[in-house]
């Protein structure tokens, strides 16, 4: 479940609980470990979007069948062969 909350008021909060300094270090360090994790995702989301954009959606096809067309590919004249997208 989402929630939106004032992060001044957050940040109250968390005072106002009278933690330790080696507790607030240890709370912000999760935090700080959490948010590089989502950063990451979003990054990865990012990328994919921008495959997804270039070349239709990756997400179907299986990483075999692309290796085995690449190796294919190399193995043949074609790979030299500019194909159009919307050839067939």
């Amino acid at each position: 479940m989402d929630a939106i909350i004032n992060i001044g008021s957050f940040l109250d909060f968390v005072n106002s609980m009278s933690l330790s300094p080696s507790n607030k270090r240890w709370l912000g360090e999760q935090l700080i470990h959490e948010a590089k994790e989502e950063e990451a995702k979003l990054k990865s989301q990012k990328k994919l979007s921008l495959l997804d954009g270039l070349a239709g959606s990756w997400a179907d096809v299986d990483i075999d069948v692309v290796k085995q067309s690449i190796q294919e590919g190399r193995q043949t004249d074609d790979i030299h062969k500019i194909v159009s997208f919307d050839e067939e």
